[in-house]
């Protein structure tokens, strides 16, 4: 899907996951979805997409959101991890 002057990368990701899994039950949207934007930001950032990431929840235990990390200077990627492995683990 091609995305339209002013969209961000983001909201065409979601749009997208959102037009394939209209039809599921939430929690496997949601597994879904996360799956799908990781596979994304796999294919724009490579290498320089961190895999690991961290569901966030409220005091309900329901998700709230999920960290991911992508480092836009490829010369970075190694401090970037670093930093990201570090927030990772104290979260």
């Amino acid at each position: 899907m091609a995305m339209k002057v002013g969209e961000t990368c983001t909201a065409s990701i979601l749009k997208s996951a959102y037009l394939e899994m209209k039809n599921s039950s939430v929690q496997k949207v949601s597994i879904d979805l996360l799956k799908y934007t990781k596979d994304k930001l796999t294919q724009l950032f490579g290498n320089r997409f961190l895999k690991k990431s961290r569901t966030l929840k409220n005091s309900k235990n329901s998700a709230l959101f999920e960290f991911l990390f992508c480092v836009g200077n490829p010369k970075g990627i190694g401090p970037a991890r670093r930093i990201a492995e570090h927030i990772l683990k104290d979260l």
